[in-house]
């Protein structure tokens, strides 16, 4: 279950079970803001949520991961999401087309990802390894 929580009205101002979610019920493993409105949600089957937070609605998901995510970072541009798996592999989204721009594999599962402001990407390894993630070497 994802509660948005309004800390000025001290109140939940919005649920969403999981199995009101598109595709397999899964639980939720992560979650990051995209915008004001707009918050991303993983879950235990691989599977990115972008839920609209004003009006309840799922808007997109992202479909590519087939193990829990576990880092899910926002670029400076808000128009990208960086996200790692225990599939081993680190992913880079288009938050307007839904499509994947890049994708990484790694020794082992992806524990978080972080993208910093200058845009440089990170992946923290199972093996307790940090990864700088290259866009023109694929590593």
């Amino acid at each position: 279950m994802l509660l948005i929580y309004d800390l000025t009205q001290k109140r939940v101002t919005k649920t969403w079970r999981t199995d009101q979610l598109s595709g397999p019920p899964s639980w939720v493993t992560k979650a990051a803001w995209l915008s004001t409105n707009t918050v991303a949600v993983a879950q235990g089957n691989g599977l990115i949520h972008i839920l609209n937070t004003a009006t309840g609605h799922e808007v997109m998901k992202l479909d590519g991961h087939t193990d829990s995510i576990y880092g899910l970072a926002v670029a400076p541009d808000p128009g990208t999401l960086l996200s790692g798996s225990a599939d081993r592999t680190v992913r880079l989204w288009d938050l307007a087309n839904g499509r994947q721009l890049h994708r990484w594999t790694l020794d082992t599962s992806c524990l978080s990802t972080v993208v910093t402001a200058d845009g440089a990407m990170f992946a923290g390894t199972e093996a307790g390894a940090v990864v700088e993630l290259m866009l023109s070497t694929g590593r």
